[in-house]
C-alpha cells in the first residue's frame, strides 16, 4: 500500500466535510481484503482532502467549521476532566474521614492542564533516537486527542513512521506531565496499535516526545523513535496549506 494515501473514507468525510460525491473525484488508492473479508476501503492523500475542502467550503468557511469542532471538544474535554476532578475529591474526602489525623496528609499532584493545552496545533521534529536515525525530520499536527497524526515521511528512511491519534491512552490525562494517545497506522493490510507520548516545555513553543508506532521491526524498520519538537507558526492549518500547496506545485511541474 502506497503509504501517502493514509485516510480513510470515513476520516475524510468527518474530518473534511466532505460528502461520497467529493471524494469521487479525488485520487484514492483502493485496498482489497480477498473473498469473503469485507467490502474494499478507499484511501486518501491529506493534501488533497484539504484543497477539496477548502474549494467546497471556502478557506474561511473551512477554517471556521475547524475552529468550532476544536472549541467543542476541547469544552468536552474540560467537562470530563471538571468531573473526574470532582470524583476524585468526593472519594479523597470519604476516604479522609476515616483516617486518623496523622494519615490525613497526602502529596499534592499538580495539574499541567493550561501547560498541554498548547500540544494543539503543527510541530516540527526532529529525531534523537535511536543513533542511526538522528536529525531525521518529521511533524505532528493535533486539532485534538482525535484528530492528527506523527509523521516521519522520508520513505528511504528507516525510521520512516507513522500514526493517526485515537483518543488519550488507558490511564492518560490532560493534567499528566507525559500526556499518552493511542495511535493506529494500517500497514501491509494489518492495523497496528501504538503510543505516542509528548511533554509539554512550560514555554509551549518546544516539546519532547517519544513514538511507539506498534509495528514489526521486520515491516517498519525501527519501531520506537525519540524527538525534540517545535511549534509551528500558523499552527496546523499552516501546515496543511504548505504540504497542499506543495502537492499542487508538483502536480504543475509534471504537467506537459
Amino acid at each position: 500500500m502506497n503509504m501517502s494515501f493514509d485516510v480513510g473514507s470515513a476520516d475524510a468525510k468527518k474530518h473534511f466535510w466532505l460528502r461520497p460525491e467529493d471524494l469521487r473525484t479525488l485520487e484514492k488508492h483502493t485496498e482489497y481484503f480477498g473473498f469473503a473479508q469485507g467490502r474494499a476501503s478507499w484511501y486518501f492523500r491529506e493534501s488533497d482532502l484539504l484543497a477539496a475542502a477548502i474549494a467546497k467550503h471556502g478557506k474561511e468557511g473551512y477554517e471556521k467549521k475547524v475552529a468550532s469542532r476544536t472549541k467543542r471538544e476541547a469544552k468536552k474535554r474540560a467537562r470530563e476532566d471538571h468531573a473526574a476532578a470532582a470524583a476524585a475529591s468526593s472519594s479523597s474526602s470519604s476516604s479522609s474521614s476515616a483516617m486518623p489525623p496523622a494519615a490525613k496528609k497526602q502529596k499534592v499532584v499538580k495539574d499541567y492542564t493550561d501547560i498541554n493545552d498548547a500540544m494543539l496545533g503543527a510541530w516540527n521534529l526532529i529525531l534523537t533516537k535511536p543513533d542511526q536515525v538522528k536529525e531525521t525530520v518529521g511533524s505532528i499536527t493535533m486539532s485534538s486527542e482525535y484528530d492528527g497524526n506523527i509523521s516521519v515521511d522520508d520513505l528511504h528512511s528507516l525510521a520512516y513512521t507513522f500514526g493517526n491519534l485515537h483518543g488519550l491512552a488507558t490511564g492518560s490525562s490532560w493534567s499528566d506531565r507525559t500526556v499518552k494517545f493511542d495511535t493506529k497506522w494500517k500497514v501491509c493490510g494489518k492495523r497496528w496499535s501504538g503510543t505516542l507520548s509528548l511533554t509539554m516545555e512550560k514555554n509551549g513553543t518546544t516539546l519532547k516526545g517519544k513514538y511507539n508506532s506498534g509495528v514489526s521491526k521486520s515491516l517498519g524498520g525501527i519501531k520506537v523513535i525519540e524527538f525534540t519538537g517545535e511549534k509551528v507558526v500558523g499552527g496546523a492549518m499552516g501546515l496543511l496549506m504548505q504540504q497542499a500547496q506543495k502537492h499542487i506545485d508538483m502536480e504543475k511541474k509534471e504537467s506537459p
